[in-house]
């Protein structure tokens, strides 16, 4: 998780790239009368929704800290590796 803070990868990271190209095609056609900002590299990536707010964003920061060990570990295995929490 720290290398990844230093060094962003993933599915977010690889839209955010396309989105670059995306938005500089985009931005090269824009009449900038009818449209006078340009596009972001996230405005042509619809189902990227995470990086949009800066509430969202925040929201990430926060660790989810459960009182459980074992619920914690499980729910480390979900986000870290795709495991599906253990249910009681």
């Amino acid at each position: 998780m720290a290398f990844a803070r230093l060094e962003p990868f993933g599915s977010h990271v690889e839209d955010r790239r396309a989105g670059v190209v995306a938005s500089t095609l985009a931005n090269i056609n824009r009449d900038p009368k009818a449209r006078p900002e340009p596009f972001g590299d996230l405005d042509l990536i619809p189902w990227n929704d995470t990086h949009r707010s800066d509430q969202v964003a925040a929201a990430e920061q926060e660790p989810i800290l459960l009182a459980d060990p074992e619920k914690q570990a499980a729910l480390i295995n979900a986000v870290m590796f795709g495991e599906a929490p253990v249910k009681d």
